[in-house]
């Protein structure tokens, strides 16, 4: 890659923040955050790959665009347990437990608040000029391998834990999103370092999402526990269904996705992938 479409996938990403941006203050629409959210993720993603030919600095997101992102996430995941447990107790047929519901939309209220206010804060005309002051250098074969490599052994430190916490699943996913998000800049590194069948890029984001709908259901059932749900004793029944039966999902999933995960480990290991292996070029 020339250093000139380094500028130009600068300038990209950043105008498709800034129209999510605008999108997602002008009415708190769920697809507006989720788009915001995923350019952002993109964009460091993208960062951390051309970081690597940056000696001396590194170019970072924002504090103010970070603080503003991760508030983002608060107000994502109220708006996400409003949908879902309006979708389940439609689905079991049971009574929406009101109180909690209320409860919920009186934490949206103030998270859109705090999102509102953040919001001041955020220049992404800045952010594209200080990008721009510094960018770095064609992106050569050995830096997209160092960084394949450096992801790829970290993955393979994380699936070595003898139990899989909710914490490493969602770091698996992380750096399973990095090549995703970089998989056409990277070009036949991912072929040549990455195990089948996920250096197909169908293959590794089916893998993502399964990790990231993992990730949601256990933010769920967070939100299902005090203080969150702090209801009257008529509404626990409805709020004891709404845990099972996603408690219940949360654990069909967590078995379909441990298999392909320890399938792998046992591919990565066979490449030589392992903790604190010496990354060479």
């Amino acid at each position: 890659m020339k250093s000139k479409s380094i500028t130009d996938v600068y300038q990209s990403e950043i105008e498709s923040l800034s129209s999510a941006f605008d999108r997602l203050l002008r009415d708190f629409d769920v697809d507006a955050n989720h788009d915001f959210r995923t350019g952002i993720k993109k964009l460091r993603a993208f960062l951390r790959l051309t970081d690597l030919s940056l000696p001396d600095r590194s170019n970072k997101i924002p504090r103010p665009i970070k603080a503003f992102y991760h508030l983002t996430g608060e107000l994502r995941n109220l708006q996400l347990q409003s949908e879902r447990v309006d979708q389940i107790c439609n689905t079991l047929l049971i009574d929406a437990p009101s109180t909690y519901e209320d409860a919920l939309y009186h934490r949206q209220s103030i998270a859109r608040k705090n999102v509102e206010h953040a919001a001041t804060d955020v220049s992404f005309h800045k952010f594209s000029e200080e990008l721009c002051r510094h960018i770095p250098p064609p992106l050569h074969r050995p830096m997209k391998r160092r960084f394949v490599r450096g992801g790829l052994t970290r993955l393979a430190g994380l699936l070595a834990f003898p139990v899989l916490s909710d914490e490493a699943l969602h770091e698996v996913r992380k750096i399973l999103k990095d090549l995703v998000y970089n998989y056409e800049y990277l070009g036949t590194d991912i072929h040549s370092l990455v195990p089948p069948p996920l250096n197909d890029l169908e293959s590794m984001e089916d893998l993502t999402r399964q990790l990231g709908d993992l990730h949601d259901l256990s933010t769920a059932l967070m939100f299902l526990a005090p203080p969150y749900a702090n209801v009257p004793e008529n509404e626990n029944e409805s709020l004891s269904q709404l845990r099972s039966h996603i408690a219940l999902a949360r654990e069909d999933l967590r078995r379909a996705v441990l298999p392909q995960l320890s399938g792998l480990q046992a591919a990565l290991n066979r490449e030589g992938y392992a903790e604190n292996t010496p990354i060479t070029l």
